[in-house]
């Protein structure tokens, strides 16, 4: 193979370029050359500059194309949770609606008391983008598959300590979301490039937690709140780190298209659980 003259200009850019029998410089996950010349025509590119290694899992386990399902459960003996659902709990968005949904519950049992609770979220959504980041691949259940689930038991000491031993489960399809024109850019991008079989996949992630909630927190060295959720405040939104107030305000103006704004989502769900939301419980 001789490149024209035009050519050389790219490979002086990147001499590794140069070595004709690498292609895209040994990075196919990554990068396309249609013309043999120029590896910076890229999938990478329709992913934007931002990424983790759970987003590269996703994108790479979708264009390899086994169509094998990823799945993942606490640990057996010990109900340690496994990295994705580790993961998932580092997410401020929805560790704040989880909360939103948790918590007040665990507020109305009476000292003493307990319930056992089970919710289903046809499509509990927690962040969207152009990014190779895994947040933003899983972006939101899908019903047909399972949607988000939560289950467990909550109880109240009569010191008024509130024990929220929870089950969580995300399950989703990783697949084109034809809606929106990146996405067909994307898929169309994979498929082009030869070396991929696109399929899409599902993937069920669940994970364990126990929370607790001290009556009074901090009045002793020992008395804190533990868990997932101890640091939850009613009004998270407002105190999302980083990135994430604009991450929160670009998925909730799209799902604000569909009428699905969290604040909608949230009170539908405690009209739907009333048992849960407006009563004392027992």
């Amino acid at each position: 193979m001789q490149g024209e003259d035009k050519d050389w200009f790219i490979k002086f850019q990147s001499p590794e370029s140069i070595n004709l029998y690498t292609y895209c410089v040994s990075n196919p996950l990554i990068y396309v050359d249609k013309t043999g010349f120029d590896f910076r025509s890229t999938v990478g590119d329709y992913f934007g500059k931002e990424k983790d290694i759970f987003g590269l899992m996703i994108g790479e386990h979708w264009m390899v194309g086994t169509g094998k399902d990823i799945v993942e459960f606490p640990t057996m003996y010990t109900g340690e949770n496994g990295p994705w659902g580790q993961y998932m709990m580092k997410n401020p968005i929805l560790t704040g609606k989880v909360g939103d949904l948790v918590i007040p519950i665990g507020n109305k049992v009476k000292p003493g008391g307990s319930i056992d609770v089970t919710l289903e979220i046809p499509h509990m959504v927690i962040e969207n983008g152009e990014n190779a980041v895994g947040y933003q691949f899983l972006h939101g259940t899908n019903e047909k598959v399972g949607g988000f689930k939560i289950s467990g038991n909550i109880s109240k000491s009569k010191k008024g300590d509130i024990t929220y031993m929870m089950t969580y489960a995300w399950n989703d399809i990783i697949d084109p979301n034809f809606m929106y024109s990146t996405d067909i850019e994307k898929s169309n991008a994979a498929k082009e490039n030869g070396f991929f079989t696109p399929k899409d996949y599902e993937i069920h992630l669940t994970w364990y937690d126990t929370t607790i909630i001290r009556e009074r927190e901090g009045e002793m060295f020992w008395q804190k709140n533990s868990g997932w959720l101890r640091n939850w405040n009613k009004d998270w939104d407002s105190k999302l780190p980083g990135k994430y107030p604009r991450k929160y305000i670009d998925s909730e103006n799209e799902q604000a298209a569909i009428g699905a704004r969290w604040e909608y989502i949230r009170n539908q769900i405690y009209s739907s659980y009333p048992m849960y939301y407006c009563n004392t419980i027992d």
